[in-house]
C-alpha cells in the first residue's frame, strides 16, 4: 500500500535519476540504465521498440536471426500465418520470392519430392540409351513417381516429359509399374538391376531410347516424389550403347497410354512389344466404335475397305458392291391367270447353297444375304405377258399373266440391292 525507495543500491554510480532504469549487471549489483545506451550489442530493442542492429538469438544451439538493416519483412501474424518478404500472408506459409531447398520437402501425407539438375549428354551417338540409376531400392517398400524432362539443346524441338509410377514392393519385386511419354518420341524402359554406382544395391533404373542421329545434344532432369526420402545427387544420368537388360517391366511411348502399348521407330504395337508394321495388334480383338465419314452400321456381315478420300468405311456402302443380279429362275409364264407368287429369297438361297459344278477348292456354297438384309426391284418386264406386279419386304413376288408368252419367250428382270 505504499512506495518502495532506495537511497541507494549497489556498488556502481548512481545519481538517482528519475528518467533512468534499473538492471543487474554481471556482478549481481542493481545500477541504473540509460535509456540510450539500449542499441548496443547487448541488447535486440532500442527504447521505442524498434530493431536497433542485426541481432541473433540463441534457442538451445538453434539461432533466430533478425535483420535489421535488409530489405525483407518476415512476419508472424496473430493468426498463425507467417509471411516472408510479404507483409500480409494470405496462407500458412507465403514466401514473395524463390524458396531453395537442398535435399527434401516432406509433405503430411508422407511423400518426398526432390529434384535434380539438368544434366547434359554431349553428343551421344545414335544407338545409346540415357541411363537414369536411381537410389530407389527395389523392395524398400516405396511408392514412386519420376518425372523425367528432356529436351535437344540443339533445337529444342525435341522437348518432353516421360512420366513413370511404380512401387518397390518390399517383398522383393517391382510391380504396377507404369510409363508414358508426352511430346518426345523415345520409348522408356523401366528395370531393376545391381548398379555399382548405388553402392552395388539393386535399384530401380530407366532407360530412354535408343537415341537417333537428330539428339545432338540432349539435357535431362528428373523430379522425384515417393514414401522414401532421396538426396538429388544419387540420381546418376549416362550413357550406353548395350540392349537394354533382360526383364524390363515397361517399354511405351503413347500419350496418356494405359496397357500394353509400345512405339517402336514408327511403329505402334498393341499387345506386342516388337511391332513389325505401322500398326500391329496382337493377342486381342480390335474393335471400332466408329470410323470414317460414312454411314456405318457396324453389320456383322459387312468388311471394310478404304474410300478415295481415306476413310474406313463398310464396303456395303461403296454403291458398286450394294447391287447385284440373282440367278435365273422359271416362273410360270404360259397359263393366264392371277395371283401367281414366287419367292425371290428363298430362290436365290436354292441356288446359290448348291452350286453343280465348282472349281478345285472353292467352297460347297455360296454365301448369302439374309430376306431382310436385301432390298428386291424389277427394273422392267414385257408388258404383254405380265401385270399387276408387286414385290413384298420378305422378296415374295406377286403377278397375273394376262397373255401366254409366246414360244414359252419373255423376260423380267430383277435386281437385288443389299441395304446400307
Amino acid at each position: 500500500g505504499g512506495t518502495v525507495r532506495f537511497s541507494d543500491y549497489g556498488a556502481g554510480t548512481n545519481s538517482g535519476t528519475e528518467t533512468y532504469i534499473l538492471g543487474v549487471e554481471a556482478d549481481g549489483d542493481v545500477v541504473e540504465i540509460d535509456p540510450s545506451t539500449l542499441g548496443s550489442s547487448d541488447n535486440i530493442y532500442t527504447a521505442d521498440g524498434t530493431l536497433g542492429a542485426n541481432r541473433t538469438v540463441d534457442l538451445d544451439g538453434k539461432t533466430l536471426t533478425f535483420d535489421g538493416v535488409g530489405t525483407g519483412d518476415v512476419i508472424i501474424q496473430a493468426d498463425g500465418d507467417v509471411g516472408i518478404g510479404t507483409v500480409a500472408p494470405a496462407e500458412k506459409l507465403e514466401v514473395a520470392g524463390t524458396v531453395k531447398i537442398k535435399n527434401n520437402l516432406y509433405t503430411q501425407g508422407g511423400k518426398h519430392i526432390v529434384s535434380t539438375p539438368w544434366h547434359s549428354f554431349v553428343n551421344p551417338p545414335a544407338g545409346e540409351y540415357l541411363v537414369l540409376s536411381t537410389p530407389i531400392v527395389h523392395n524398400e517398400g516405396n511408392m514412386f513417381r519420376l518425372d523425367i524432362e528432356l529436351y535437344d539443346y540443339s533445337g529444342g524441338e525435341k522437348a518432353g516429359t516421360i512420366v513413370c509410377t511404380g512401387y518397390a514392393y518390399g517383398a522383393g519385386s517391382l510391380l504396377n509399374v507404369d510409363c508414358h511419354t508426352i511430346g518426345i518420341k523415345l520409348p522408356i524402359y523401366l528395370t531393376k538391376e545391381v548398379r555399382a554406382d548405388q553402392g552395388g544395391q539393386e535399384v530401380i533404373v530407366a532407360y530412354i531410347g535408343n537415341l537417333s542421329n537428330d539428339f545432338y545434344f540432349p539435357q535431362a532432369t528428373v523430379r522425384y516424389s515417393g514414401w522414401q526420402a532421396k538426396d538429388p545427387v544419387d540420381f546418376k544420368w549416362s550413357t550406353q550403347s548395350a540392349p537394354v537388360p533382360a526383364g524390363n517391366y515397361n517399354n511405351s511411348y503413347i500419350e496418356d497410354h494405359s496397357g500394353d502399348s509400345y512405339f517402336n521407330a514408327g511403329d505402334v504395337g498393341i499387345g506386342t512389344t516388337s511391332p513389325d508394321a505401322k500398326l500391329d495388334v496382337e493377342n486381342g480383338t480390335v474393335r471400332f466404335s466408329d470410323y470414317g465419314a460414312g454411314t456405318n452400321g457396324g453389320t456383322s456381315t459387312r468388311v471394310l475397305g478404304v474410300d478415295v478420300d481415306g476413310d474406313v468405311i463398310e464396303m456395303n456402302t461403296a454403291k458398286s458392291s450394294r447391287i447385284f443380279y440373282p440367278p435365273a429362275m422359271a416362273i410360270v409364264a404360259d397359263v393366264v391367270g392371277t395371283s401367281f407368287t414366287l419367292d425371290l429369297h428363298q430362290e436365290y438361297v436354292d441356288l446359290f447353297s448348291s452350286p453343280m459344278v465348282s472349281s478345285a477348292g472353292a467352297p460347297t456354297s455360296i454365301p448369302t444375304y439374309l430376306e431382310t438384309e436385301l432390298y428386291y426391284q424389277i427394273t422392267d418386264f414385257d408388258t404383254d405377258v405380265f401385270e399387276n406386279v408387286s414385290i413384298s419386304a420378305s422378296g415374295i413376288m406377286t403377278y397375273d399373266v394376262k397373255a401366254a408368252a409366246s414360244d414359252n419367250c419373255s423376260f423380267m428382270n430383277v435386281v437385288f440391292v443389299v441395304k446400307d
